[in-house]
């Protein structure tokens, strides 16, 4: 698990589903962590051989606009590389930034469960 004082991120390989790396993010991701946070997600989008990349956010504690346009371009980059990215587990502040700033590909990328990324996957 890579760690920093605010936030640490583990990635993994998910067990029984070749292809779908997880990357377990926890803490807060503010102005501060928000470079370090950028490097670990287009790191392995541009690294990984996998065809799903799923963020989990369910651990975040805070994050600030700095990290949701991580995200955002997270998404971006993954799109351009054809992987699937999935932001799991927002939390309910995080979603209503989304949608304030109208950023439906965020929202659509988004699930309560790794149990729904199951079911988008096999559909």
């Amino acid at each position: 698990m890579e760690t920093t004082q605010a936030f640490q991120t583990e990635i993994q390989e998910v067990p029984g589903r070749p292809g779908v790396i997880r990357i377990v993010v926890q803490g807060r991701i503010t102005y501060h962590e928000a470079p370090e946070f950028r490097e670990v997600i287009l790191g392995e989008i541009a690294s990984t051989s996998g065809m799903v990349l799923v963020i989990e956010l369910g651990r975040v504690e805070r994050i600030d606009t700095a990290g949701l346009a991580v995200l955002v371009e997270g998404l971006l980059a993954s799109r351009q590389r054809n992987l699937k990215m999935f932001l799991c587990q927002p939390s309910q502040s995080v979603l209503q930034l989304f949608r304030m700033a109208n950023l439906r590909d965020a929202l659509e990328a988004s699930c309560a469960t790794p149990g729904e990324i199951e079911q988008r996957l096999m559909s």
